[in-house]
């Protein structure tokens, strides 16, 4: 069968095919049911821990490492990190993308300072994983760790690479 271009068949098609390629879109990406949602497991554990929402953990409390006052302990999955104890859960609901984010101030869908979970099986890093300086005047790395790639920036290299050198359990190499 042979198309001409612009002719009303060959416009059917396309538009056909697009409507196909939406609808499957659509169906990988939303949640797996009527209502139903797909959050992550997140919890923050450790002194000035807030309240997880209900249906991402239960809410943990350990002992901040001495020497370490001013940061907490959070938990995604069983990866735990210490971070800064002003960086808090940011709503990401309102994203493009939902993955369990920690940040300082208001939430924002973009990531300038702060930490993210990332799937390891799909994470497709541009860098390596040490630290290197980004766009201005900004600093960034990740490791891998369980089934995650735990990314981190922020403008101060020597925080950013505190928050990674504390991740836990950390694993050998990528997926």
């Amino acid at each position: 069968m042979t198309f001409k271009t612009g002719s009303g068949t060959a416009r059917f098609v396309l538009l056909a095919a697009a409507c196909v390629l939406l609808a499957l879109v659509a169906s990988c990406s939303g949640p797996a049911g009527s209502g139903a949602t797909t959050q992550p497991a997140a919890a923050e554990v450790g002194a000035g821990a807030s309240t997880v929402p209900e249906g991402r953990a239960s809410h943990k409390t350990v002992p901040v490492p001495e020497g370490r006052e001013g940061w907490k302990t959070i938990e995604n999955r069983g990866v735990h990190v210490d971070v800064p104890a002003d960086w808090e859960r940011t709503d990401m609901s309102g994203c493009e993308f939902d993955f369990a984010q920690w940040a300082p101030g208001p939430s924002s869908c973009r990531l300038t300072t702060g930490l993210a979970f990332y799937g390891a099986a799909t994470f497709d890093p541009f860098r390596g994983p040490e630290i290197q300086q980004t766009a201005g005047a900004a600093w960034s790395g990740y490791v891998y760790a369980g089934s995650f790639a735990v990314y981190v920036m922020g403008t101060d290299r020597n925080l950013v690479q505190e928050v990674l050198d504390s991740v836990r359990p950390r694993a050998s190499k990528g997926p």
